[in-house]
């Protein structure tokens, strides 16, 4: 059985106060598409190129914009041993195409990303 963990993808991680240009910065030098953002108490957070796009379109000064202002607050968060049909699933089923992976510990450890999501 195939896991999470044979399709999890490296990404940055970011602190709320990263300004959006800072995070858009690092994902573009990581060629990624997204940044997980980590608060102080273990919370979780993810930034999107859409995020990054939709703030920039809404006149957001990305210098000095903190990411949690634009960032999703409540991603899909999915663990590295499930399997990863169910996750697929269930990110068809709530129509996200990114979640944030975990280690048994809740650490974050990367993004799954689904290209069938619309």
């Amino acid at each position: 059985m195939r896991t999470v963990a044979v399709a999890t993808q490296e990404t940055v991680l970011v602190g709320q106060a990263t300004t959006v240009q800072q995070a858009s910065a690092a994902m573009l030098d990581r060629h990624v598409a997204a940044a997980i953002v980590v608060g102080g108490r273990g919370g979780v957070g993810l930034l999107s190129a859409e995020d990054v796009t939709r703030a920039l379109a809404e006149g957001r000064d990305a210098t000095s914009t903190p990411v949690e202002a634009v960032a999703s607050s409540d991603p899909l968060v999915v663990r590295l041993d499930e399997p990863l049909v169910d996750v697929h699933q269930r990110m068809r089923a709530s129509r996200c195409s990114l979640a944030v992976v975990v280690d048994a510990d809740g650490r974050a450890r990367g993004v799954l990303e689904d290209h069938e999501v619309s």
